[in-house]
């Protein structure tokens, strides 16, 4: 059972698991944002009716960082003492709304508010209660369902209650966005009715404008300029750092505007500690002198850096495919992942994401192909524009791999010697994977990633690997146990993973869209010294394969180099189209066939 009791001061949260089984143990664990919970207790209630309360710093303790894609936040993990069958775990907690005059929700949640009422196991019941004095004006509350879910509505005692009953639990479908197993969602937004503000500031009563320009011209332009215009401090360094990159073609000034800036100022999740939640609130010169600022901040301060020198800087605001979908259009405060985008003369578009630890150039993956806000700023406030855009996808030559290998075979196990190169997102996905690790010393993090099986890592290097202004380049060295036998398989890739998920069996039937994780190319060769003699009669057969997702290439040859014999097993695997709908199901599973028996192809060859 999940109850959410909006209060005038915030929300009192009430969660009670019935555990009924040992796999059902690990739901009664949960994880919250320190940052956002007050008065958190609970109890476990055991089969004879005794009970066990939660004892803070044992039960209940601070974790380390959670890492997500912008920020680093801190947790309290919550252990429920005692836990076993037939038991029911009872957790209650508080998330205080300090801003309660401005909004109904607390200031985490922005002016948009998403709550998924299903869970990994079925929710019997549900509840969104909300007291009648809470003052909502201009909000707008929204469900979106499953077929044949329904809610109940009950006004009474002075409060309002909607309650859903019988809740499955989420369904787990291969390579799909979370969006799309989410509900039962409650949307709670702000609706601006921005009218008399545009009266106020000139705007004539009697003109027609949409809400996207209309929301430009009022809250927009109050939140990215008014804070500029007031603050001669801020623009004059704002005005020394662009004056060093006058004469640059657009382009080029964007990126080395956004370097200078990211050299004064470092993103949240390159501290190794988090902030206080309460230092975060800043104004623009305060973030830039303290030297740290949240992703928001950051690509505030570019957008006004880039402005103040005098780029056509224009505002984009997307959605994360992988987490959220488009819900209400008219919601723009659900559209909550900034970009700024740069037109050089040829119209040519640069994205930047200054609030990025990893990817400052360019779009990430999970933005890319979906619906964005697009605020295109003028010089005079009442001509600013906005519309929907389409953020494209890139280019699988944009996010490469290429990986090297020398293989030494062994009388007990094989060495070898590899050389590789990541580019664009590919790069930044490594350096992210690198980072989350939070290990001292690149061999011990390239080996949480790369060892499994018999395959260990001995030696690695590698220069700027969390570097974000360069590409993603290491070598290293591993071993490979191998079994006894007159005859034996050599993995020529043992260190290279596939670039999605493949699920051990795949459901009968997809109903929701196809999301693999980007377009990219990974390139894999790896050369044998051949001893002698013939090469097997079977096993080494060409793969080639393609269709609507992609290409996949496999193969296996003898060639000489310099008067010696090597074999060289080469690889190729392309993904083109990301992205797809459910009727390419079965070209999805085809194509992840191929993919895995690529990488799962070994060199047959006589034991030494």
């Amino acid at each position: 059972m999940d109850r959410f009791h909006f209060q005038k001061r915030g929300i009192e949260r009430h969660r009670r698991v019935l555990v009924l089984s040992e796999a059902g143990r690990a739901y009664a664990d949960i994880q919250l944002n320190a940052s956002y919970v007050t008065k958190l207790e609970g109890r476990t209630v055991f089969p004879d009716g005794k009970e066990a309360p939660f004892l803070q710093g044992k039960d209940v303790v601070r974790t380390e960082a959670i890492l997500g894609k912008r920020e680093k936040e801190v947790a309290l993990k919550v252990f429920p003492p005692g836990v076993t069958t037939h038991c029911i775990v009872d957790v209650r907690w508080f998330e205080p709304n300090d801003d309660f005059r401005e909004r109904p929700v607390p200031g985490g949640s922005g002016y948009s508010l998403l709550i998924s009422l299903s869970e990994a196991v079925p929710v019997k019941r549900a509840e969104l209660v909300f007291d009648l004095d809470i003052s909502d004006t201009g909000w707008m509350k929204k469900f979106e369902v499953d077929p044949g879910q329904k809610h109940t509505m009950d006004q009474k005692n002075g409060v309002a209650t909607y309650a859903f009953e019988d809740i499955p639990a989420r369904r787990v479908i291969p390579l799909a966005s979370k969006a799309d197993v989410l509900r039962p969602i409650f949307n709670w937004f702000y609706a601006p009715q921005v009218r008399d503000w545009l009266t106020y500031l000139g705007f004539p009563a009697d003109k027609p404008v949409n809400v996207l320009e209309g929301s430009a011209r009022t809250f927009l332009y109050e939140w990215y300029v008014v804070p500029l215009e007031k603050d001669r401090a801020l623009k004059a360094e704002l005005q020394t750092m662009a004056k060093a990159t006058e004469g640059m073609e657009p382009h080029a000034r964007a990126r080395a505007l956004v370097r200078a800036l990211r050299g004064k100022v470092r993103t949240l999740a390159e501290f190794q500690d988090v902030p206080d939640r309460r230092s975060y609130e800043a104004d623009p010169l305060k973030v830039l002198r303290r030297g740290w600022g949240t992703s928001y901040q950051l690509n505030h301060l570019g957008f006004l850096l880039l402005r103040e020198s005098g780029l056509e800087v224009t505002l984009v605001s997307a959605i994360d495919r992988e987490e959220n979908k488009l819900m209400d259009p008219s919601n723009i405060f659900q559209y909550d992942q900034n970009l700024l985008g740069v037109k050089d003369a040829k119209g040519q578009w640069l994205y930047l994401n200054p609030g990025s630890t990893f990817e400052p150039f360019g779009v990430s993956p999970w933005l890319q192909g979906g619906r964005a806000l697009q605020v295109i700023p003028a010089a005079k406030r009442l001509e600013w524009g906005a519309s929907f855009t389409t953020i494209p996808l890139a280019e699988s030559a944009s996010n490469t791999q290429v990986w090297t290998a020398t293989v030494t075979p062994g009388a007990e196990a094989d060495a070898y010697s590899v050389g590789f190169e990541a580019t664009g997102s590919m790069a930044a996905r490594w350096k992210r994977k690198l980072h989350d690790q939070q290990a001292p010393e690149l061999k011990k993090g390239l080996g949480l990633i790369l060892e499994r099986g018999r395959f260990q890592l001995q030696r690695a290097e590698g220069e700027g690997a969390l570097d974000p202004w360069s590409g993603f380049k290491v070598s290293f060295d591993g071993n490979l146990e191998h079994d006894g036998g007159r005859r034996r398989v050599v993995p020529p890739f043992p260190f290279l993973q596939s670039p999605f998920a493949i699920p051990a069996t795949w459901p009968e039937q997809r109903t929701v869209g196809i999301h693999l994780p980007m377009a990219c190319r990974i390139q894999a060769e790896t050369r044998m010294a051949w001893a002698g003699g013939e090469l097997p009669g079977g096993g080494l057969e060409p793969l080639e394969r393609e269709n609507i997702f992609g290409k996949v290439s496999w193969t296996a040859a003898l060639e000489e180099v310099q008067g010696a014999k090597v074999l060289v097993a080469r690889l190729r695997i392309e993904i083109q189209r990301p992205l797809g709908s459910p009727m390419y199901y079965e070209q999805l599973k085809a194509f992840s066939g191929w993919v895995q028996e690529a990488l799962g192809r070994g060199l047959p060859v006589p034991r030494p």
